[in-house]
């Protein structure tokens, strides 16, 4: 083959290669490529009659992508509440349910262990997966 005709063939794979990756290009836009964290929320105690953060406050810039966590005591799950930032306060995402899940959009979160109509404290573990 003569230098004429390498070139241009390498010419043509260089381009056909950089089209190829232009036309992928709007698709992979649209692909949900979210981070997610994951790990143990630390045990600990929440008194009796209160609400205590047990995990966060911790901000999301992905909000496609849910949110999970697994909150457990002595005696089983425990009820959780999940709240957003807004404005400045606390506002409640979800009322106080067991393992909250789901996609709560952008911003800054905490979970809060609710033992407010327990007579008693409560101790707590878990788990959680969170987008970034």
């Amino acid at each position: 083959m003569d230098k004429k005709k390498i070139v241009a063939l390498m010419l043509a794979i260089s381009l056909g290669s950089l089209v190829g990756s232009v036309a992928a290009e709007p698709v992979a836009n649209k692909l949900n490529f979210c981070a997610k964290r994951s790990g143990s929320i630390s045990s600990g105690t929440v008194a009796a009659g209160q609400q205590g953060v047990i995990y966060g406050p911790y901000t999301v810039t992905c909000g496609t992508t849910s949110h999970h966590f697994n909150v457990r005591g002595a005696s089983g799950q425990l009820p959780v509440i999940v709240q957003r930032l807004q404005g400045g306060s606390w506002a409640s995402v979800t009322s106080p349910t067991y393992d909250p899940s789901g996609r709560f959009g952008a911003g800054t979160f905490r979970l809060l262990l609710d033992n407010m109509h327990g007579r008693n404290s409560v101790s707590y573990t878990g788990g959680f997966t969170v987008p970034m």
